[in-house]
């Protein structure tokens, strides 16, 4: 997402706005469902979702009962629809809403004019010079007006809905940072009378889509954790949240939608920040002691740290990373060299820290990029590449770039999975987190990977894959074909033989009635013998999941 104050176009991606100032408009309608055609009817929305005030942050979206983990809380059609490109498309759609339509979209939060974060983030003004920049507004807008175009920024959902709905010739497949999204010629973004009133979390207990081939252009809510009567729901505006430290998710929530976000998440001590004790004798990790991160504290022998010491921790990995991946895009690399900056990285930063999980990101592109390269170019040319980008030999199989990417994904979630619940010990740890919001997309990946190396992927990085199943129906649909068809390779339900882990041995496994050997580290490969299992050790040693 591009940043507001250098794009005209703020609706793309656009997500709902949290309720964070105190509104003095007048009281909303029952979600207005009675007025339009949705999926769900006025009596089932209101059984399943209510607006109440709240003290600080307003009016805000709570469950009306109890939802389970992929429970499908919502189901809405849009109020409104507009391309981002030309903006005043906004504007002459609203003016053909009907009078009811037109009710509730100006009963959707915006904040007042004198706010001071509100007046700090720019106020009417900046919302009007984002929508006159453009070649076919030039003339001041009218008040009113104005007031429309805050309520889509503050409100708006990307939207991906049906051809008859926007305009546009829609395209499945996955944006340039691998996310497998639904992709349009024209960027799309919607106003909901009840979704858009769902607040932000950094933690968020439902996710949103509507990419749903079988919701027919409606928006969905969907649970991803358990969710108790009353609870308030909560979804995500920023992209990667889960990946970003405290101080990166406010900057961008502070400029994108003028609150600072004071979730759960935001307030406590932040895991991806902690840093490697620099006492000589320790090798603990030290953590902020609070959510303002001015102090950590060594979790072993209790020392202090600096907020300064521990910054030019930082500053030094972020060099040595930014180093590696400036090289990179000129000269790639083995991932064996990315993997050497993840260890250097991780002398110093815990697992959990975002630049370690960005360096484990590093690698999985790294090898995603050589299989690519394999696969596109011939193979001289591709050994060629191998050695001039500083690898020894010819360029290994695609097999064994593949393995490479997988693990580097199932390290990353493994952190995130890890710094979700406070824990610093990332991919060492053997404690069994739930799912982190929002990794979804990183789990398709990974499922895209193994499913490549089926029957003999590693076990451990399947069964990561498989726990975000329900997260990925949620977000991309239960009829993904692609999720489905990742699924049925790694559960073996595609009919394809189970063969040797090792690369140089193509028999079959586990057609005895004894099991067969399987490595002892990870339990992730299977080999028909020993001997195999004992050939294999060197180059499995390299992937294993231990």
């Amino acid at each position: 997402m591009t940043a507001l104050s250098s794009s005209p176009l703020p609706f793309a991606p656009v997500f709902p706005a949290r309720h964070t100032f105190p509104n003095s408009h007048r009281p909303v309608c029952p979600l207005c469902a009675a007025r339009r055609k949705d999926k769900m009817d006025a009596s089932e929305i209101a059984s399943r979702m209510c607006v109440k005030d709240h003290t600080s942050l307003g009016r805000v979206a709570v469950a009306a009962r109890d939802f389970a983990a992929g429970e499908l809380i919502l189901e809405e059609r849009p109020l409104l629809t507009w391309k981002s490109e030309p903006v005043d498309d906004l504007l002459r759609r609203y003016s053909k809403l009907t009078l009811a339509d037109r009710r509730c979209v100006t009963e959707l939060f915006r904040p007042d004019a004198d706010e001071p974060d509100f007046v700090a983030w720019g106020g009417l003004a900046r919302v009007e010079a984002m929508f006159t920049a453009t070649k076919r507004l030039h003339a001041p807008l009218p008040p009113e007006m104005l007031e429309i175009c805050a309520i889509a920024i503050f409100n708006g959902h990307v939207y991906s809905g049906v051809p008859s709905e926007i305009g546009v010739v829609r395209t499945g497949g996955r944006t340039a940072d691998g996310a497998h999204k639904e992709t349009s010629d024209k960027r799309v973004a919607a106003l909901f009378a009840a979704l858009s009133r769902v607040e932000h979390s950094c933690s968020p207990n439902t996710v949103y889509s509507s990419r749903h081939a079988e919701a027919n252009g409606a928006g969905r809510l969907v649970a991803v954790q358990p969710v108790s009567a009353g609870e308030r729901l909560s979804i995500s505006y920023i992209d990667s949240a889960f990946s970003l430290p405290t101080a990166t998710r406010q900057s961008r929530l502070r400029h994108r939608y003028a609150f600072s976000c004071a979730c759960t998440r935001c307030v406590s001590p932040d895991p991806m920040r902690a840093v490697v004790c620099p006492g000589n004798s320790c090798d603990g990790v030290a953590t902020p002691t609070d959510g303002t991160a001015t102090v950590w504290r060594c979790a072993s022998c209790k020392r202090l740290v600096t907020a300064a010491a521990v910054e030019a921790i930082e500053a030094a990995a972020e060099a040595t990373l930014d180093e590696h991946r400036e090289l990179s895009a000129v000269l790639l690399g083995p991932p064996a060299a990315a993997r050497r900056v993840v260890a250097t990285i991780l002398r110093s930063l815990a697992p959990t820290h975002w630049l370690s999980i960005g360096a484990w990101r590093h690698v999985e592109m790294v090898a995603a990029s050589h299989v690519h390269l394999r696969r596109d170019t011939p193979a001289a040319l591709a050994n060629h590449l191998w050695r001039v980008g500083g690898g020894i030999g010819n360029a290994p199989a695609v097999a064994t770039l593949l393995a490479d990417a997988a693990d580097a994904a199932a390290r990353s979630i493994k952190a995130v999975e890890c710094a979700a619940v406070a824990c610093t010990r990332g991919q060492a740890c053997r404690a069994p987190h739930p799912p982190a919001s929002g990794v979804n997309e990183w789990a398709f990946l990974l499922g895209e990977d193994l499913a490549k190396l089926a029957p003999a992927h590693p076990r451990p990085a399947a069964a990561l894959y498989v726990k975000y199943i329900p997260m990925m129906a949620a977000s991309y649909g239960a009829a993904d074909k692609d999720v489905a068809a990742a699924t049925a390779a790694i559960s073996g339900q595609s009919g394809a033989p189970r063969q040797c882990g090792s690369r140089k041995c193509g028999k079959g496994v586990g057609k005895g009635d004894a099991p067969p050997p399987v490595c002892l580290d990870c339990g992730a490969v299977e080999y028909c013998s020993t001997r195999c299992l004992r050939q294999d050790q060197a180059s499995h040693r390299r992937w294993c999941l231990r």
